[in-house]
């Protein structure tokens, strides 16, 4: 984590690690590999982590970890995806980056990755969400999109457009406005300024919306 973070003080560069959770999970009780775990987490509050009796729940528990010291390292914006090979683990990948257009061309090229037979990435912030270039479930980004600006009134699509592309979703900008907001101003959960656009369900620059509340 000291080498991360003397790479992060140069603000134009970007970290891409593999996370190879499976063998941490092994040794991370072997005497010999304590030392290693700790420079590599930058803390030895991995240790922590030893105890907890659900594999998921511990799994999450180093991912969590791992991203806290990564943005104490100095990465502003962290992206988080799995690689499976059917249901085993992989490894995790994790992006470390000071730039929210980093970001999102990160997301934008994993999401254009398509593994071949068995393999898969999973994202990290939508329950495990399978990246099927296919038929992809785009439910928890509308979700997202909701729970992020319900109470915000009229926002532009600008921040609706840096959110989508921040660390915060599994998605990119290239996906949001066709795959979310469209099916969201056809079910009448969305509600656009007309005279910030000139044709329904597009959303330009300068396009003001709104969630509308729940009945």
């Amino acid at each position: 984590m000291d080498v991360i973070e003397r790479i992060l003080r140069n603000p134009k560069s970007e970290v891409y690690v593999s996370f190879l959770y499976e063998f941490i999970n092994r040794f991370k009780e072997t005497p010999e590999f304590e030392s290693h775990l700790d420079r590599m987490f930058g803390t030895a509050l991995w240790r922590e982590g030893i105890g907890i009796d659900d594999q998921e729940d511990r799994k999450q528990f180093f991912y969590a970890l791992y991203e806290t010291q990564l943005r104490r390292a100095g990465a502003r914006y962290v992206v988080h995806f799995e690689m499976y090979e059917g249901n085993r683990l992989v490894y995790a990948i994790f992006f470390g980056t000071h730039s929210l257009k980093g970001c999102d061309r990160m997301k934008q090229a994993i999401w254009k990755v398509a593994p071949i037979g068995d393999f898969a990435f999973r994202g990290a912030r939508s329950g495990q969400l399978p990246l099927d270039l296919g038929a992809s479930n785009f439910e928890p980004l509308k979700a997202a999109l909701r729970t992020q600006f319900k109470d915000k009134g009229w926002v532009r699509i600008e921040d609706i457009k840096d959110f989508v592309a921040s660390d915060k979703t599994d998605y990119h900008t290239d996906q949001f406005k066709t795959n979310a907001l469209v099916p969201l101003e056809d079910a009448s959960e969305i509600e656009v300024d007309e005279s910030t656009r000139k044709r329904r369900r597009k959303y330009p620059d300068g396009t003001k919306l709104r969630f509308v509340p729940s009945s």
